[in-house]
C-alpha cells in the first residue's frame, strides 16, 4: 500500500511521487530515473527542456536614461537527456533599454 501522492510500478516498488503531499515545500513529481530512461528507450522517445525566463528590471522612475536605465535579464537554454545522463547548456545576458 502506497500513501497519497505515491504511485508504484507493476512490482508495487515505488516509482514516483509528490514530497508536498506529506511535508511543507513546493509542489513536484520526482520520478525513479531507471524507470523513466526504461520507457524512453521501450518507446523509442526523447525527453529535453527548453529554458527561456526574463526579469525586468525598472528604475525608480523608469525614465530609461542614463543615470535610470530599464534592464532585462533574460536566460535561455536546452537540455536533453542522452545515453542516460542529462546533457544542456544555457546562456543569460543583461539587455538595457
Amino acid at each position: 500500500m502506497h500513501n497519497e501522492g505515491e504511485l508504484a510500478d507493476g512490482n508495487g516498488k515505488l516509482a514516483c511521487f509528490d514530497p508536498s503531499v506529506c511535508e511543507e515545500g513546493p509542489s513536484c513529481l520526482l520520478v525513479r530515473k531507471d524507470l523513466l530512461l526504461k520507457y524512453l528507450d521501450d518507446n523509442n522517445l526523447r525527453m529535453f527542456w527548453l529554458l527561456e525566463g526574463e526579469k525586468r528590471i525598472l528604475s525608480n522612475d523608469n525614465s530609461g536614461d542614463v543615470q535610470n536605465p530599464r534592464t532585462t535579464h533574460q536566460i535561455e537554454g536546452f537540455y536533453c537527456i542522452e545515453n542516460g545522463e542529462l546533457k544542456g547548456d544555457f546562456d543569460n545576458y543583461v539587455d538595457y533599454y
